[in-house]
């Protein structure tokens, strides 16, 4: 299967000077993208898929702003990612789902610096409700 969306991501940190007690600025990142990923189901049962996926996507931060001051980062971020999934199929359309998995973002070439730059490999962990047609 092919999948694809819209996604929302916020990046927000504060930025402390030598002294951790108080916070001196916050940055706040935001961004748009479009995920593209394939999946493959290795075992379908009736109530029981798994299934592996991996894909891509492209991001840009469409707001940025630094204490008081407005940040632009032009570039765009590309990111891929990979992952193993497990799902109970309530019905034919509706399942509940948990998805382990690793993705990996590539340096964008801006200056700002975000976790994306100190950490670009992250491990998570997805679970929701998944509708399908």
């Amino acid at each position: 299967a092919l999948e694809t969306g819209l996604n929302y991501t916020l990046l927000s940190s504060d930025i402390h000077s030598g002294s951790k007690s108080y916070v001196e600025e916050t940055q706040k990142l935001h961004y748009i993208g479009i995920p593209v990923r394939g999946n493959w189901n290795f075992l379908e049962k009736k109530y029981f898929t798994l299934y592996v996926s991996a894909g891509g996507m492209v991001e840009k931060c469409v707001y940025g702003k630094l204490a008081d001051d407005k940040v632009n980062v032009k570039p765009l971020q590309f990111s891929v990612a990979g992952a193993v999934g497990a799902q109970f199929n309530a019905t034919d359309h509706v399942g509940l789902y948990v998805e382990p998995g690793v993705s990996y973002f590539f340096d964008d070439g801006s200056k700002v610096q975000t976790i994306r730059k100190e950490r670009p490999c992250n491990f998570n962990l997805q679970a929701g409700l998944r509708f399908t047609y």
